[in-house]
């Protein structure tokens, strides 16, 4: 495993383990995290720990994918979620793309999507079918 990988890993537990503030040695100084879903960016790293850890719910992450070329680290991530005001919980997919600076996270660019059941319509036309993808 490359070092960038071996720190992208350590990220994904501590975020697993809500640990979100150990993440802060894993950044560069000047770091941003862009949400694309949203239009959101966070220009510093402290701002992206304090919007993780305020954020609602809890949370079990399950690292599913990683990929690396050069300077990139490419994660696919599985989130359970449960809120208060949700009978069930919720599932999600984040696809996160750390740059890095040297040995430290520079940048993510991070795109969200719910884990939900395709149209029906595809199903009966026979254009895809399910399959047995984790959740």
């Amino acid at each position: 495993m490359q070092p960038n990988e071996i720190t992208v890993k350590t990220f994904w537990g501590f975020f697993a383990a809500g640990e979100f503030e150990k993440t802060s040695t894993l950044f560069a100084a000047a770091s941003k995290v862009y949400w694309p879903c949203t239009g959101e960016v966070f220009n510093n790293h402290d701002n992206f720990i304090k919007v993780n850890r305020q954020y609602p719910g809890k949370h079990k992450i399950t690292l599913e994918k990683m990929v690396s070329c050069a300077d990139t680290v490419v994660t696919v991530v599985l989130v359970e979620s449960v809120f208060d005001d949700h009978p069930a919980p919720l599932f999600f997919r984040a696809t996160s793309f750390f740059k890095f600076a040297g040995d430290r996270i520079s940048e993510i660019n991070e795109y969200w999507a719910e884990v939900i059941e395709p149209p029906e319509w595809r199903i009966k036309s026979g254009l895809s079918e399910r399959y047995a993808a984790s959740r």
